[in-house]
């Protein structure tokens, strides 16, 4: 009777936790970029691109790209490109030519990518790493990329989707 009452409890518990859980932290964050290339370079880091997130979450993002860590070579562009970015997202708008993003941070992840010159298209997985506001329930979630450029335009431009799980 004892391991009864006291089962009984723990499925309460359970059932009272769950149940304090935001509805919204269930389902993934979704949203869609454009974005221009920058190549502000800020040693170990290079700004590569900047542009605008719109959907779940809406502002100004930044790729942030680690110099130590990326394999691109300019003698072979066919070859796979790996790297490590920081992406900051921040609360204000976005507008063409815009190398910046301005106003409060509201989410910063960590990531490793893979793309190649011959495809022009982009692959990234990682983890959130600083989650203010509105958006700290996203804290160690993990965060999926994948976008394409266009690189014979000036500036370059490109595409993604975005999605925290």
């Amino acid at each position: 009777m004892k391991r009864l009452s006291v089962l009984l409890l723990v499925a309460a518990l359970a059932l009272v936790m769950l149940s304090a859980v935001p509805a919204h932290a269930k389902e993934p964050l979704r949203a869609e970029t454009t974005h221009e290339f920058v190549g502000l370079v800020e040693f170990p880091y290079m700004l590569g691109w900047t542009g605008e997130i719109t959907g779940d979450i809406d502002g100004c993002i930044e790729w942030w790209f680690d110099l130590r860590t990326w394999t691109f070579d300019p003698e072979s562009p066919a070859q796979a490109s790996h790297y490590e970015m920081v992406v900051k997202i921040y609360d204000s708008t976005w507008e063409s030519g815009q190398q910046r993003c301005e106003g409060e941070l509201l989410l910063e992840t960590l990531e490793r990518g893979t793309t190649t010159m011959a495809n022009t298209t982009w692959r990234a997985n990682g983890v959130v790493t600083t989650a203010n506001g509105a958006f700290s329930h996203w804290l160690g979630r993990q965060v999926h990329e994948s976008g394409e450029f266009v690189a014979t335009v000036d500036p370059w431009t490109g595409t993604s989707l975005f999605r925290i799980n």
